[in-house]
């Protein structure tokens, strides 16, 4: 979610490269030379660390690359701080694969939507504890999630003077550097109920299904402990299905470099 505000900003004052959400009638006629794929898992925190670690083995599996958006300290409780659960970060790094600062507490004061509303020193001062937090356990990064992808423009600013240069949304990813933004929705099955959890499993199916049938250049997968147990062999699925079709897999570390 954004206010006005940032959404005008990334609309109009941003390089837009559409990235091939298209309404199904157009998009069945839109004919691409390469496709991409993104895959995330979101909420890395030891709170979930026996369904963290599910979810990357399946990857593995699949020997595709993918993301980590991890939270330093989950919920602001000392046993999330990833500085005193060791095994469980090292394990998240022997994976090798991109990691993200995913917020600071991810839920603060009870709000999962950290960085609705900060002004610029509060978000800088979020972004850095959260970064040093990571640096202790020998993680940099310049990628940054914003939890459940909220964000405003005051927050953009302070990642920008901090030199992070990735940040993904719901509906873009922004290239900073380049000012560029690359319009692409996501699939996501945490939408914070199990009715509406269960809901969002047959939604994904439908607009994976048109994503594919429209040549949709970016297709980006959401994982999160959260997802109902079932969601994950149709994740899964969906992801043999992008492998059989062709699509690269890239980290977030490679989008700059593709389409800065």
């Amino acid at each position: 979610m954004k206010d006005v505000v940032t959404s005008y900003w990334f609309n109009y004052k941003m390089a837009t490269i559409d990235m091939g959400d298209k309404p199904f009638e157009q998009a069945k006629e839109h004919i691409l030379k390469t496709k991409y794929s993104i895959v995330t898992i979101h909420d890395v925190s030891v709170q979930y660390s026996e369904k963290i670690l599910r979810i990357a083995d399946e990857l593995e599996k699949r020997s595709i690359p993918y993301n980590f958006a991890v939270i330093p300290c989950y919920n602001e409780l000392k046993t999330n701080d990833v500085r005193n659960n060791p095994r469980f970060i090292d394990t998240i790094k022997s994976y090798k694969q991109d990691i993200a600062l995913h917020g600071l507490y991810h839920e603060h004061n009870g709000d999962l939507e950290e960085f609705r509303d900060l002004s610029f020193e509060e978000a800088r001062n979020e972004i850095k504890k959260g970064r040093g937090i990571l640096q202790d356990v020998g993680v940099s990064t310049d990628i940054f999630v914003p939890p459940t992808w909220t964000i405003n423009k005051e927050t953009i600013d302070a990642l920008s003077q901090l030199q992070f240069n990735i940040v993904e949304t719901e509906e873009e990813i922004l290239i900073l550097d380049k000012n560029t933004r690359l319009a692409t929705n996501i699939l996501n099955w945490d939408a914070g109920s199990e009715l509406l959890d269960q809901l969002y499993r047959q939604v994904n199916k439908r607009i994976f299904r048109n994503k594919v049938m429209g040549n949709t250049e970016m297709i980006r997968i959401a994982l999160h402990p959260k997802d109902p147990p079932e969601a994950l062999p149709e994740q899964c699925e969906m992801i043999e299905s992008l492998i059989d079709l062709n699509y690269n897999f890239v980290e977030y570390s490679q989008i700059a470099k593709l389409f800065g």
